[in-house]
């Protein structure tokens, strides 16, 4: 997970993970537990070309509460079946038909086209 470093210091080291100027303040955080840390230190962001945070419904307080549960990378997105995707709906505030749709974009087997396409038919079937 790409995490920011926002604080006014020249250069934030934790761990093996240095945040500066050369790297834009920027780390690639892999590790879900270190970057829930993180992200509820004062200082830390999503960066905003966090991959996770690009998939539609998925901001900076969304991905936060991914990480939460574990899902620190587009990766650990892919790899959940149903029993994790039951999981992950039953921590974060998402229905498991969310959480399937954001599965399928990571894995490449759907479009944001196709999930809204999706989304306005259960819409229309759900006001019959």
């Amino acid at each position: 997970m790409l995490i920011q470093y926002t604080g006014g210091a020249r250069q934030r080291i934790v761990g093996s993970h240095v945040w500066s100027q050369a790297n834009g303040f920027v780390a690639d955080i892999l590790d879900a537990e270190l970057a829930a840390t993180l992200l509820t230190a004062r200082g830390f962001v999503v960066a905003h070309d966090e991959p996770l945070a690009g998939l539609p419904g998925v901001g900076a307080q969304r991905v936060a509460e991914l990480t939460l549960v574990g899902i620190a990378s587009m990766g650990d997105l892919r790899a959940l079946d149903d029993a994790g995707i039951a999981r992950v709906a039953g921590l974060i505030w998402a229905s498991e038909k969310q959480i399937r749709n954001w599965v399928e974009l990571a894995r490449g087997t759907a479009t944001p086209e196709r999930v809204r396409a999706r989304r306005a038919r259960h819409t229309k079937e759900d006001e019959r």
